[in-house]
Protein backbone atom coordinates (compact mmCIF):
# COMPACT_ATOMS: atom_id res chain seq x y z
CA UNK A 1 0.00 0.00 0.00
CA UNK A 2 1.19 3.66 -1.09
CA UNK A 3 0.22 6.43 0.64
CA UNK A 4 -0.14 10.06 0.02
CA UNK A 5 -1.35 13.10 1.91
CA UNK A 6 -1.78 16.64 2.43
CA UNK A 7 -2.30 18.46 5.41
CA UNK A 8 -3.34 22.32 6.44
CA UNK A 9 -4.61 23.78 9.63
CA UNK A 10 -5.21 27.47 10.00
CA UNK A 11 -6.17 29.87 12.64
CA UNK A 12 -8.79 31.55 10.27
CA UNK A 13 -9.72 34.88 10.64
CA UNK A 14 -11.56 35.45 13.26
CA UNK A 15 -9.77 33.57 16.18
CA UNK A 16 -7.35 34.33 18.12
CA UNK A 17 -5.35 31.12 18.26
CA UNK A 18 -5.95 27.63 16.69
CA UNK A 19 -7.57 25.36 18.81
CA UNK A 20 -7.55 22.29 16.07
CA UNK A 21 -4.73 20.05 16.17
CA UNK A 22 -3.81 17.51 14.03
CA UNK A 23 -1.60 13.84 13.51
CA UNK A 24 -0.44 12.67 10.16
CA UNK A 25 1.81 9.26 10.81
CA UNK A 26 1.97 8.00 7.19
CA UNK A 27 4.68 5.01 8.23
CA UNK A 28 1.48 4.15 10.60
CA UNK A 29 -1.58 4.44 8.43
CA UNK A 30 -2.84 7.27 11.14
CA UNK A 31 -4.48 10.29 10.53
CA UNK A 32 -6.04 12.48 12.83
CA UNK A 33 -8.32 15.93 13.24
CA UNK A 34 -9.02 16.66 16.69
CA UNK A 35 -10.67 20.26 17.17
CA UNK A 36 -10.59 21.95 20.75
CA UNK A 37 -13.66 24.00 22.62
CA UNK A 38 -13.25 25.41 25.93
CA UNK A 39 -11.55 28.83 25.46
CA UNK A 40 -8.54 29.95 23.86
CA UNK A 41 -5.66 28.42 26.79
CA UNK A 42 -8.37 25.38 27.15
CA UNK A 43 -9.35 24.62 23.55
CA UNK A 44 -5.72 24.02 22.20
CA UNK A 45 -4.83 22.20 25.24
CA UNK A 46 -7.49 19.42 25.22
CA UNK A 47 -7.12 18.72 21.27
CA UNK A 48 -3.31 18.81 21.69
CA UNK A 49 -3.61 16.26 24.44
CA UNK A 50 -5.73 14.14 22.19
CA UNK A 51 -3.07 13.86 19.80
CA UNK A 52 -0.73 13.10 22.75
CA UNK A 53 -2.98 10.19 23.79
CA UNK A 54 -3.56 8.50 20.46
CA UNK A 55 0.64 8.99 19.80
CA UNK A 56 0.90 7.14 23.40
CA UNK A 57 -1.58 4.10 22.60
CA UNK A 58 0.29 3.34 19.33
CA UNK A 59 3.56 3.67 20.75
CA UNK A 60 3.36 1.53 23.68
CA UNK A 61 3.59 -1.80 21.50
CA UNK A 62 6.43 -3.23 20.33
CA UNK A 63 5.04 -4.51 17.73
CA UNK A 64 4.36 -2.52 14.39
CA UNK A 65 0.68 -3.61 13.57
CA UNK A 66 -1.76 -6.28 15.13
CA UNK A 67 -2.59 -8.74 13.03
CA UNK A 68 -6.02 -9.36 13.09
CA UNK A 69 -8.53 -6.37 11.96
CA UNK A 70 -10.04 -6.86 15.58
CA UNK A 71 -6.90 -5.82 17.42
CA UNK A 72 -6.47 -2.73 15.33
CA UNK A 73 -10.33 -2.23 15.87
CA UNK A 74 -9.52 -2.36 19.82
CA UNK A 75 -6.60 -0.26 19.50
CA UNK A 76 -8.50 2.74 17.72
CA UNK A 77 -11.24 2.71 20.16
CA UNK A 78 -8.66 2.09 23.13
CA UNK A 79 -6.66 5.99 22.14
CA UNK A 80 -10.30 7.56 21.84
CA UNK A 81 -10.76 6.24 25.35
CA UNK A 82 -7.65 7.22 26.72
CA UNK A 83 -7.35 11.04 24.89
CA UNK A 84 -11.20 10.83 26.51
CA UNK A 85 -9.54 10.34 30.26
CA UNK A 86 -6.89 12.31 29.79
CA UNK A 87 -8.60 15.39 28.71
CA UNK A 88 -11.00 14.99 31.21
CA UNK A 89 -8.29 14.68 33.65
CA UNK A 90 -6.98 18.33 32.72
CA UNK A 91 -10.17 19.95 34.48
CA UNK A 92 -10.54 17.60 37.13
CA UNK A 93 -6.94 19.37 38.15
CA UNK A 94 -7.54 22.57 36.87
CA UNK A 95 -10.95 23.65 37.94
CA UNK A 96 -10.91 26.90 35.83
CA UNK A 97 -10.82 24.82 32.24
CA UNK A 98 -13.84 23.08 33.41
CA UNK A 99 -15.89 22.57 30.20
CA UNK A 100 -12.94 22.06 27.87
CA UNK A 101 -13.06 19.18 25.37
CA UNK A 102 -12.28 17.83 21.74
CA UNK A 103 -13.73 16.46 19.20
CA UNK A 104 -11.44 12.99 17.44
CA UNK A 105 -11.80 12.19 14.24
CA UNK A 106 -9.06 8.91 13.69
CA UNK A 107 -8.89 7.53 10.85
CA UNK A 108 -6.38 3.95 9.72
CA UNK A 109 -5.43 3.01 6.84
CA UNK A 110 -3.67 -0.62 7.00
CA UNK A 111 -3.57 -3.04 3.67
CA UNK A 112 -6.77 -2.91 2.03
CA UNK A 113 -8.75 -1.96 4.81
CA UNK A 114 -9.67 1.48 6.27
CA UNK A 115 -11.35 2.18 10.22
CA UNK A 116 -12.60 4.85 11.17
CA UNK A 117 -13.15 5.93 15.50
CA UNK A 118 -14.83 9.10 15.54
CA UNK A 119 -16.17 11.68 18.28
CA UNK A 120 -17.96 15.29 17.90
CA UNK A 121 -18.45 16.74 14.59
CA UNK A 122 -15.14 16.94 12.82
CA UNK A 123 -16.11 14.66 9.25
CA UNK A 124 -14.26 11.81 7.83
CA UNK A 125 -15.14 11.73 3.36
CA UNK A 126 -15.05 9.02 0.81
CA UNK A 127 -13.87 9.97 -2.39
CA UNK A 128 -14.36 7.29 -4.81
CA UNK A 129 -14.72 6.62 -8.41
CA UNK A 130 -15.66 10.44 -8.52
CA UNK A 131 -18.40 10.43 -5.69
CA UNK A 132 -18.04 11.89 -2.69
CA UNK A 133 -19.33 10.41 0.61
CA UNK A 134 -19.56 11.52 3.90
CA UNK A 135 -18.50 8.63 5.75
CA UNK A 136 -19.00 9.98 9.76
CA UNK A 137 -22.29 11.60 11.30
CA UNK A 138 -22.33 14.74 13.48
CA UNK A 139 -22.61 14.31 17.15
CA UNK A 140 -24.44 17.42 17.08
CA UNK A 141 -28.58 18.76 18.02
CA UNK A 142 -28.98 19.74 14.63
CA UNK A 143 -28.00 16.29 13.29
CA UNK A 144 -29.93 14.68 15.09
CA UNK A 145 -32.89 16.92 13.91
CA UNK A 146 -31.82 16.19 10.43
CA UNK A 147 -31.85 12.54 10.99
CA UNK A 148 -35.32 13.00 12.44
CA UNK A 149 -36.70 14.81 9.56
CA UNK A 150 -37.11 17.73 11.17
CA UNK A 151 -34.92 20.18 9.21
CA UNK A 152 -33.66 19.68 5.88
CA UNK A 153 -29.23 18.84 5.00
CA UNK A 154 -29.31 22.07 3.64
CA UNK A 155 -30.29 23.72 6.89
CA UNK A 156 -27.32 22.12 8.75
CA UNK A 157 -24.77 25.12 8.61
CA UNK A 158 -27.52 28.15 9.24
CA UNK A 159 -29.28 26.30 12.57
CA UNK A 160 -28.60 28.54 15.83
CA UNK A 161 -27.45 25.77 16.96
CA UNK A 162 -25.14 23.81 14.93
CA UNK A 163 -22.23 24.20 17.03
CA UNK A 164 -24.19 22.68 20.47
CA UNK A 165 -22.50 18.51 20.25
CA UNK A 166 -24.12 16.04 22.23
CA UNK A 167 -20.73 14.68 23.30
CA UNK A 168 -17.26 15.12 22.73
CA UNK A 169 -13.64 13.70 24.12
CA UNK A 170 -13.21 15.23 27.63
CA UNK A 171 -16.40 15.21 28.96
CA UNK A 172 -17.76 14.13 32.29
CA UNK A 173 -20.40 11.52 30.49
CA UNK A 174 -19.06 8.42 29.09
CA UNK A 175 -18.94 8.48 24.94
CA UNK A 176 -20.37 6.32 22.34
CA UNK A 177 -17.53 5.92 19.86
CA UNK A 178 -18.27 5.45 15.95
CA UNK A 179 -16.75 2.98 14.35
CA UNK A 180 -16.63 2.74 10.77
CA UNK A 181 -14.58 0.16 8.45
CA UNK A 182 -14.39 -0.59 5.25
CA UNK A 183 -12.28 -1.72 2.15
CA UNK A 184 -10.03 0.51 0.30
CA UNK A 185 -9.48 0.27 -2.95
CA UNK A 186 -6.92 2.12 -5.76
CA UNK A 187 -7.75 5.78 -6.57
CA UNK A 188 -9.34 6.06 -2.89
CA UNK A 189 -9.30 9.53 -1.40
CA UNK A 190 -10.00 10.36 2.20
CA UNK A 191 -10.79 13.71 3.66
CA UNK A 192 -10.42 14.64 7.36
CA UNK A 193 -11.67 18.19 8.29
CA UNK A 194 -12.44 19.97 11.02
CA UNK A 195 -15.72 21.93 10.89
CA UNK A 196 -13.77 24.87 9.86
CA UNK A 197 -13.68 23.90 6.34
CA UNK A 198 -17.09 21.87 6.43
CA UNK A 199 -18.98 25.21 7.97
CA UNK A 200 -17.65 28.03 5.48
CA UNK A 201 -17.55 25.68 2.60
CA UNK A 202 -20.78 24.30 0.56
CA UNK A 203 -21.00 20.91 -0.09
CA UNK A 204 -21.24 21.65 -4.27
CA UNK A 205 -17.78 23.35 -3.43
CA UNK A 206 -16.26 21.38 -1.79
CA UNK A 207 -17.14 17.99 -3.86
CA UNK A 208 -15.97 19.69 -7.06
CA UNK A 209 -12.68 20.27 -5.36
CA UNK A 210 -12.42 16.59 -4.17
CA UNK A 211 -13.11 15.32 -7.65
CA UNK A 212 -11.31 17.74 -9.59
CA UNK A 213 -8.79 15.63 -12.08
CA UNK A 214 -6.51 18.34 -12.90
CA UNK A 215 -5.52 18.98 -9.18
CA UNK A 216 -2.61 17.70 -7.61
CA UNK A 217 -3.31 16.42 -3.52
CA UNK A 218 -1.69 19.20 -2.24
CA UNK A 219 -3.40 21.82 -4.36
CA UNK A 220 -6.74 19.95 -3.67
CA UNK A 221 -6.06 20.68 0.03
CA UNK A 222 -4.58 24.36 -0.84
CA UNK A 223 -8.66 24.77 -2.97
CA UNK A 224 -10.42 23.37 0.50
CA UNK A 225 -8.35 25.78 2.89
CA UNK A 226 -8.75 28.89 0.73
CA UNK A 227 -12.14 28.07 0.03
CA UNK A 228 -13.06 28.37 3.93
CA UNK A 229 -11.14 31.43 4.23
CA UNK A 230 -13.04 33.05 1.87
CA UNK A 231 -16.41 31.88 2.73
CA UNK A 232 -15.47 34.01 5.91
CA UNK A 233 -12.88 31.79 7.91
CA UNK A 234 -14.74 32.46 10.93
CA UNK A 235 -13.40 28.93 12.58
CA UNK A 236 -10.36 27.07 12.45
CA UNK A 237 -9.49 25.03 9.94
CA UNK A 238 -7.66 21.57 9.39
CA UNK A 239 -7.65 19.58 6.60
CA UNK A 240 -5.99 16.13 5.63
CA UNK A 241 -6.11 14.93 2.22
CA UNK A 242 -4.99 10.95 2.02
CA UNK A 243 -4.76 9.17 -1.45
CA UNK A 244 -4.72 5.44 -1.38
CA UNK A 245 -2.80 2.81 -3.92
CA UNK A 246 -2.94 -0.41 -3.31
CA UNK A 247 -0.08 -2.75 -3.80
CA UNK A 248 0.24 -6.53 -3.99
CA UNK A 249 -0.33 -8.51 -1.00
CA UNK A 250 -2.19 -5.60 0.35
CA UNK A 251 -5.24 -8.21 1.44
CA UNK A 252 -6.28 -8.24 4.30
CA UNK A 253 -7.74 -12.37 4.66
CA UNK A 254 -9.66 -11.40 7.69
CA UNK A 255 -11.63 -8.83 5.93
CA UNK A 256 -12.20 -10.68 2.65
CA UNK A 257 -15.75 -11.24 2.94
CA UNK A 258 -16.37 -7.77 3.22
CA UNK A 259 -17.60 -6.35 0.25
CA UNK A 260 -15.73 -3.34 -1.96
CA UNK A 261 -18.52 -0.76 -1.35
CA UNK A 262 -20.00 -1.43 1.54
CA UNK A 263 -19.37 1.00 4.70
CA UNK A 264 -19.89 -1.08 8.35
CA UNK A 265 -20.87 1.06 11.24
CA UNK A 266 -20.25 -0.11 14.59
CA UNK A 267 -21.38 1.74 17.59
CA UNK A 268 -19.08 1.63 21.10
CA UNK A 269 -20.33 2.65 24.88
CA UNK A 270 -17.11 3.58 26.89
CA UNK A 271 -18.14 2.80 30.10
CA UNK A 272 -15.28 4.88 32.23
CA UNK A 273 -16.96 6.50 35.06
CA UNK A 274 -15.75 9.95 34.72
CA UNK A 275 -17.63 13.03 36.43
CA UNK A 276 -16.64 16.71 37.95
Amino acid sequence: MKLKYAARTHVGLVRPSNEDSILTMPESGLFLVADGMGGEVAGEEASAQVVESVKRVFHAVPEKFPVEPEHLEDRLREAIRQAHRDVFNIARINPLKRGLGSTASLMCVHRDAWMVAQIGDSRVYLVREGLVRQITTDHTVVWQLYQQGMIEREQLGEHPSRHLLTQCVGSGEPIDIDFFEGISQTGDLFLICSDGLTGYVGEESLEATLVDPALELEQKADHLLNAALAGGGGDNISVILVAVELERGDNWLALSQASKTKTTKKKVTDTDETSY
